[in-house]
């Protein structure tokens, strides 16, 4: 798993080679919360449960507010986000398309919203002393 784990700079040598290969570059990117036990765990720890799907080639962290600038430099073909985001609102949307890339929605399966599963978790072990924090992103989290 942690070989799957790259550097801005490693992952930029790996997609010129895979694109001059033919190869299609799809990315995504997200805090990937639900594959943790808690928000307190390491970005690495969370790369690595990443990094043990099957499906993902690779991972790579960054510590900017969005993807815009690691865009830039992997220039993806494909730039995927899930249905409750606005794609002409998305500020990685201009950096990809700049780059002949597009981005694109994929609907969410009903029910597994991480905002549904927190809600039932907290319908069903709520203690009392919790309360629902609106995130922001129509979700929420657990406040005391």
């Amino acid at each position: 798993m942690e070989s799957k784990i790259k550097t801005k700079e490693e992952l930029v040598k790996i997609i010129s080679d895979l694109k001059s290969q033919g190869k299609k570059i799809v990315t995504t990117n997200g805090a990937f919360d639900i594959l943790h036990v808690g928000h307190i765990n390491p970005e690495h720890d969370r790369a690595l449960m990443l990094a043990a799907l099957e499906v993902v080639d690779y991972v790579v962290l960054f510590n900017e507010d969005t993807p815009s600038e690691l865009l830039d430099a992997l220039k993806p073909d494909i730039h995927v986000k899930a249905a409750d985001y606005n794609v002409d609102k998305m500020p990685e949307t201009p950096v990809v398309r700049k780059n002949g890339g597009e981005v694109v929605c994929v609907p969410l399966e009903p029910g597994y919203a991480t905002t549904d599963l927190i809600g039932e978790i907290l319908k069903r072990f709520g203690d009392g002393e919790h309360e629902k924090v609106d995130s922001g992103r129509g979700g929420y989290e657990v406040g005391k």
